[in-house]
């Protein structure tokens, strides 16, 4: 039986569940995993105290639009879901070769194609695997997308522009230029549809392929180049540099001992008394204000003040 690996808890996690961004002629929808219409769009799958939100249940209410509505609105929701996908096998035959993957969805078919390909929910239903991270943990990882460290208008705009349209110039030899001159330069525009690792098809014994030599291409989850891997948001400005001097000025992306925060001074803690001190100090403070002193009476155990 399969173990839920990363690209298959990409799938359950985010697939249908983003707009997509470029709806302009000449898209390819049938590769693409964001929704292009609200009937396509498929509700985040989140597992809270031993519930889901919605379940692979059809809704039987017509045009349903409660986000809070515990059965799924279209069948992305139904096969797609942790409890449903790669659980069941596929009535279409896979191709032949180490990828097996199905002939009429590819890489985004939601059935099984075989035992090793097939998942098993034993471990989950006696509790001995968490299914999805806990909603605490999606929202940091929402969070980190959003705010950027160092949280700059500059590194925001490094982080989506840089090296993601070819130079203008063949000629151009300049260190600092934000264009890409090669493939091997090149940064995929959209940082959201790839992760923080690097392709295990391009990178290999150390050395860097070129990103034409992954069969997914742009789809692929994964980093094809070392600017995807090093400006992507969850690695950039999350390491100081060991460059000194640093070529790459304020395009590197490590931090750098300028950049770094600074250190907080320590407190000023003020002079503690000892106890005795404390009271001979208070004595004196009443004495000045001529205030009365409380009295104990052994007769009556309450405190008397004259």
């Amino acid at each position: 039986m399969a173990k839920l690996d990363p690209l298959r808890r990409g799938y359950i996690e985010r697939f249908m569940t983003e707009e997509c961004r470029e709806k302009a002629g000449g898209h390819d929808k049938a590769g693409c995993k964001c929704f292009h219409s609200s009937a396509d769009r498929r509700r985040k799958l989140v597992y809270s105290k031993g519930k889901w939100n919605y379940y692979p249940i059809r809704c039987k209410t017509k045009d349903c639009a409660r986000e809070d509505c515990p059965f799924s609105h279209n069948a992305f929701e139904c096969d797609y879901h942790f409890l449903t996908y790669k659980t069941t096998m596929c009535k279409y035959p896979a191709t032949e070769g180490k990828s097996g993957l199905c002939t009429l969805l590819g890489e985004k078919c939601p059935k099984s194609h075989g035992k090793p390909d097939l998942r098993s929910l034993v471990e989950f239903y006696l509790g001995k695997a968490e299914p999805l991270p806990p909603p605490r943990q999606q929202e940091e990882q929402k969070r980190r997308d959003i705010i950027l460290s160092p949280a700059s208008s500059q590194a925001f705009d490094i982080v989506n522009t840089y090296k993601t349209v070819r130079c203008p110039n063949p000629a151009c030899a300049d260190l600092h230029c934000q264009y890409y001159h090669n493939s091997l330069e090149r940064r995929r525009a959209d940082w959201r549809r790839y992760r923080p690792e690097m392709c295990s098809i391009v990178f290999v014994n150390n050395r860097y392929e070129p990103p034409s030599s992954c069969p997914r291409g742009d789809i692929c989850e994964y980093c094809h180049t070392k600017n995807e891997l090093y400006y992507h948001p969850q690695n950039y400005r999350k390491k100081l540099c060991t460059r000194q001097p640093c070529r790459y000025g304020r395009l590197c992306p490590d931090i750098h001992p300028d950049s770094a925060s600074v250190p907080r001074p320590p407190r000023e803690h003020t002079k503690r008394l000892d106890p005795a001190g404390r009271v001979q100090e208070l004595y004196g403070a009443m004495l000045r204000l001529k205030v009365s002193f409380p009295v104990w009476h052994k007769s009556c155990r309450k405190i008397w003040i004259p």
